[in-house]
């Protein structure tokens, strides 16, 4: 198996640290590598094939997924005959109900041979706990998917790994914040790598920014705003990270603003994953074309049009996904709550389904006086040149007033509140009522994600 894998890891595999769980690991890099190649149909192919065993232990061990069955009529048939356009009929599974149903959609009887349960709580952005249960299978995906995003983005595991993540108050705190051996557990049970360091989030960008000059390290994760707060103080400061190769984001979705002030802070690329904490792994950013590929080994994932059909490629709608390997929650047609768009196939050659862009949540949707709704494409270029904002986030609170929080050195001014709100206005599409809040600091949500747009405004969506 060593031999096999040196194309794609070469040099970096340690023979001592090949045991029961690495050989897994190398196994699956192993025919990820050969099966990414193939034409899209036969990806497809393979993956109908387990999502029919899915839905067939679905409608026999869960009593929601029975009932759902049941109440639209869809029986063993039209599993055995199973295709993306009949599969399209089944009703999403919403949040809501995943929320207050858990206990009828988790499996009464999850094969045995799948490993140990393990719990997962997601509070998202709304703070209202999503409790899944997964399996050393679903495990086993998700360190194979993380490692596999290190390998497609050519990281060298002998070099210093920083992450300035959301984590509980009492870790990771400066000055030192928290150094291990390794990048974690995933790639230390196969890799021999150099170190990692952790600091929390909540700590102000001056203190992090010193911390990354003392460890100056080679690759970073963080979320995009804070990504970006970094990059501003950053350019102002004349000790600069001069180790830095590539900046990993995770948690918000990336602005082509924020890729291009990483370029001319850091002088490197940003590497973007899509995940969530109920499914993992789903999707991560081509090193060669820069689109986003389904990790289709373990997600089946549609966008699709207000009727629940499929978008074409070039066009926005609902991210549904379908978690092929978790038989402990079964996750089908999930309606994660984000919004993208779909690609092309990628020009890097891989079969693996394109997304173009990840718009992110649809409930964060701005809602017009006519009834109408639009995505607000917002950004941080609109608000520098006026006020030097640092940080902002509008909030839309009626039909007619929309709130900017700004974290900026000084108050703005009536003049650039002037351009800003007439900025506003050609932006949203509607002349609403712009109330000004200066803030110190714009708090995250309880999963340490930042959002520029909230609305407190009920559509139809």
């Amino acid at each position: 198996m060593l031999n096999c894998l040196k194309s794609i890891v070469p040099g970096i595999v340690s023979p001592s640290l090949v045991n029961q769980a690495a050989a897994q690991q190398l196994a699956l890099q192993y025919q990820f590598e050969k099966k990414q190649w193939a034409e899209r149909d036969a990806i497809i192919g393979e993956q109908f094939k387990q999502l029919q065993q899915l839905l067939f232990f679905a409608q026999k061990n869960s009593p929601f997924w029975r009932a759902r069955f049941k109440q639209q009529q869809l029986d063993r048939s039209w599993i055995k005959n199973l295709t993306p356009l009949t599969f399209s009929q089944l009703l999403p599974l919403k949040r809501q109900e995943l929320q207050k149903d858990i206990n009828q959609i988790k499996a009464s009887n999850p094969p045995k041979e799948h490993g140990p349960l393990n719990e997962a709580r997601s509070s998202g952005s709304t703070g209202t706990p999503i409790i899944t249960f997964g399996t050393g299978i679903t495990q086993l995906f998700w360190d194979a998917f993380s490692i596999r995003e290190h390998l497609w983005q050519q990281r060298d595991f002998n070099l210093t790994l920083a992450a300035i993540r959301s984590l509980p108050k009492d870790k990771a705190r400066a000055p030192d914040g928290d150094i291990s051996k390794g990048w974690g557990s995933a790639v230390s049970k196969v890799f021999e790598a150099g170190p990692s360091v952790l600091l929390n989030v909540d700590e102000p960008i001056n203190v992090q920014y010193a911390w990354l000059l003392k460890h100056q390290p080679s690759y970073l994760i963080t979320h995009p705003s804070n990504l970006m707060a970094l990059a501003w103080y950053a350019g102002g400061q004349a000790q600069k990270l001069h180790q830095l190769k590539q900046i990993r984001t995770v948690g918000e979705t990336v602005s082509s603003v924020l890729r291009e002030a990483v370029r001319s802070t850091f002088n490197c690329e940003i590497a973007d994953m899509y995940s969530c904490q109920e499914a993992g792994y789903i999707a991560i950013q081509c090193l060669e074309e820069g689109n986003y590929h389904v990790m289709s080994e373990g997600i089946y994932l549609e966008v699709v049009d207000d009727q629940g059909l499929p978008v074409a490629a070039g066009q926005q709608g609902r991210v549904l996904i379908t978690s092929l390997n978790n038989f402990a929650t079964p996750l089908i047609r999930y309606e994660v709550g984000d919004m993208a768009i779909m690609g092309l196939p990628c020009g890097c050659g891989r079969g693996l389904p394109v997304i173009k862009k990840i718009l992110g949540r649809v409930r964060n949707m701005l809602v017009l006086p006519d009834g109408s709704i639009k995505w607000p494409y917002l950004s941080y270029a609109l608000f520098v040149e006026e006020a030097d904002i640092r940080q902002f986030q509008l909030i839309q609170h009626s039909l007619e007033l929309v709130e900017l929080c700004y974290v900026s050195k000084q108050v703005a001014t009536q003049q650039q509140k002037k351009a800003i709100t007439n900025i506003l206005t050609t932006t949203l599409g509607y002349p609403f009522d712009i109330k000004f809040t200066h803030m110190k600091k714009i708090k995250r949500s309880k999963s340490g994600k930042h959002e520029d747009f909230i609305s407190h405004v009920p559509y139809r969506g």
